[in-house]
C-alpha cells in the first residue's frame, strides 16, 4: 500500500509534465492531423505532382503528335502501312522475318 501512496504522490507532484509529455506524443503521433501523417501526406503530394508533370509533358507530346497527323495526311497513311501493316485493297503485302525458324 505504501508503494501505491508514493507512486501516487510522485505523479500528483508531476502532474503537469505528465499532461505535457501525453499531449506532445498525441499531437505527434497519434492525432488525425498529426505531425507524421502530415509529413506523410505531403509526401503522397509531392509524388502526385511530379507524376502529373509528367502526364501533362506526355498529353503536350501527343497533342503536337495528333496535329501533325491531322494537318499531314501522307503521315497518316505512312504509319498506317508501316506500323499497323494496312494495305490497299489492290495491293499485297509481304512481311519477312529477320530470324530463321528453329530446326
Amino acid at each position: 500500500m505504501n508503494i501505491i501512496k508514493s507512486i501516487g504522490s510522485i505523479l500528483w507532484r508531476h502532474k503537469t509534465i505528465i499532461i505535457i509529455v501525453f499531449m506532445a506524443v498525441y499531437l505527434l503521433a497519434l492525432d488525425e492531423n498529426a505531425y507524421l501523417v502530415q509529413r506523410i501526406k505531403a509526401e503522397k503530394i509531392e509524388q502526385l505532382e511530379a507524376e502529373l508533370a509528367g502526364l501533362k509533358s506526355q498529353l503536350a507530346a501527343d497533342t503536337r503528335a495528333l496535329e501533325e497527323l491531322d494537318s499531314l495526311p501522307e503521315l497518316t497513311v505512312r504509319i498506317a502501312r508501316e506500323q499497323h501493316k494496312m494495305k490497299r485493297p489492290d495491293e499485297d503485302i509481304f512481311v519477312f522475318a529477320d530470324t530463321l525458324p528453329d530446326r
